[in-house]
């Protein structure tokens, strides 16, 4: 273990998803900043909607639509969106402008699209980070359950357990074996105890019954520097951020977190056929609208949608970003997931509450 490794402690209190006020960046607490006092109560992620004016719905799309990535231009939500926000214009005939809305772990995005007119012209292109893990570890304005109306899921981001080669591990048991022989001796790369790798970490560690010390990062460049030279040996790293050091012998992937392998790199097991049944932990990208917008408009944006991800160009611009595609998603099932994801990662944030991991 590095001399500088820094094992994470203290409590992570979360807050419960709040009222709205007026500003939209009021009551947004900084990036990774908690409150304390928790209780979520169980509420309906689709509600009543307001009925349309008349004739509306017939004739949308009439004008631009507005996109907001909640994230800085040139990540990867940023260029998911793009590419997703290409294939919709063909598709519904009208312009869509990207709009970039980062700041608070992307919060303050949301909170603009929760706030916009529920008229169809103002989307979200989010991620569990944003519609999930925000909310149970910051204080939001908002609650993505209520105050948003998923249109669908539409592709899923799955992380991989990457290892320093110096390890001498090539499978998920010879790792676990290894590391319960030296209890708190391997470390791992972090990006803080709100951020879904260590969210992720955590989960694994749990479930294989696993002691080891976080060293946490501002950023994954500097996760990758220590990773390759064995400084940090153990890194939950996004797949399309490993693939190449994979490929290169820099590192090594043991295991994809997705609950399927992945079309990127399929002869990759799966964490949960590596002897962790059940186990899976991958980011969506999440497209929704404000939670009044009309039945009418979300039936022609969920049919737009399937036709764009059942494009095979498109598909073939998501096995690049080792994004799995998702082809047959609604907002009933894109609801399914959310409520699914709320009640796996609040476990895992409790056991942080806790056991102060």
């Amino acid at each position: 273990m590095p001399n500088d490794a820094i094992a994470m402690a203290g409590h992570l209190p979360a807050s419960p998803c709040s009222a709205s006020p007026a500003n939209p960046r009021q009551g947004i607490s900084r990036p990774w900043a908690f409150v304390r006092g928790w209780a979520l109560a169980p509420c309906l992620i689709l509600g009543a909607y307001a009925a349309p004016a008349a004739g509306g719905e017939q004739r949308y799309p009439s004008q631009p639509i507005k996109l907001v990535t909640p994230a800085a231009p040139g990540g990867a939500t940023d260029v998911f969106a793009r590419k997703f926000a290409n294939k919709l214009e063909g598709v519904l005939g009208v312009s869509i402008h990207i709009e970039n809305k980062g700041g608070a772990g992307g919060t303050i995005g949301t909170a603009d699209v929760v706030r916009a007119p529920a008229d169809g012209y103002t989307l979200l292109m989010g991620t569990t980070g944003t519609n999930v893990i925000n909310p149970l570890t910051m204080q939001v304005p908002f609650d993505p359950r209520k105050d948003l109306r998923p249109i669908a899921v539409v592709g899923l981001v799955p992380f991989c357990l990457e290892v320093y080669p110096g390890l001498g591990v090539h499978t998920v048991q010879q790792f676990i074996d290894l590391v319960k022989k030296h209890p708190n001796e391997y470390s791992y790369a972090t990006n803080g105890p709100a951020g879904f790798v260590h969210l992720t970490t955590l989960m694994f560690a749990s479930q294989a019954g696993l002691q080891m010390t976080a060293v946490p990062y501002k950023g994954g460049t500097l996760m990758v520097q220590d990773l390759i030279t064995g400084r940090v040996p153990i890194y939950f790293n996004v797949l399309n951020g490993a693939i190449a050091l994979h490929k290169s012998g820099q590192a090594r992937i043991l295991a994809v977190t997705g609950a399927r392998r992945s079309r990127a790199m399929p002869d990759l097991p799966t964490v949960a056929e590596s002897g962790l049944p059940g186990f899976e932990s991958e980011t969506a990208f999440i497209l929704s609208a404000p939670a009044q917008t009309p039945q009418g408009v979300i039936d022609k944006l969920v049919a737009a949608t399937r036709t764009v991800v059942a494009d095979t160009a498109f598909q073939k611009d998501l096995d690049d970003m080792a994004v799995q595609p998702v082809l047959d998603s609604d907002p009933d099932k894109a609801a399914q997931f959310i409520r699914g994801e709320f009640v796996k990662w609040q476990a895992v944030v409790a056991s942080v509450q806790r056991d102060g991991s």
